[in-house]
């Protein structure tokens, strides 16, 4: 069964930096293969560069929400330092805080709490 890939807006900093890379390395070789296309085709007309330009477009608007002067300085998912825990991705979870309740549970009995 495929993964379902996040969106842009779902993923962390991270993410969207690893995101970034691998569509980089990507065009970095689509970019060689383009040109190897075009000199080993035989043909006198340079055409490879306009995808890589095209193409260039899209990993610099790409590189600028991440690492440019429009790049989110905080993350959606920041770390909480609620309930005197620290968390790296958000508040915490309905699970998170029934281990609190458990806590509680092995300090009072039922009769206790009435």
């Amino acid at each position: 069964m495929a993964r379902k890939k996040k969106k842009w807006g779902e993923m962390t900093q991270a993410e969207r930096k690893m995101s970034f890379n691998q569509h980089f390395r990507v065009y970095l070789v689509m970019s060689i293969f383009f040109f190897l296309v075009n000199v080993l085709g035989g043909s006198d007309n340079w055409w490879f560069y306009w995808p890589v330009l095209g193409w260039g477009i899209a990993v610099a608007m790409q590189a600028l929400s991440i690492y440019g002067p429009f790049a989110d300085t905080e993350d959606a998912n920041t770390i909480y330092e609620d309930y005197g825990h620290r968390q790296l991705n958000g508040p915490p979870t309905a699970i998170e805080e029934g281990l609190e309740l458990k806590e509680l549970d092995k300090r009072y009995k039922d009769d206790d709490l009435v």
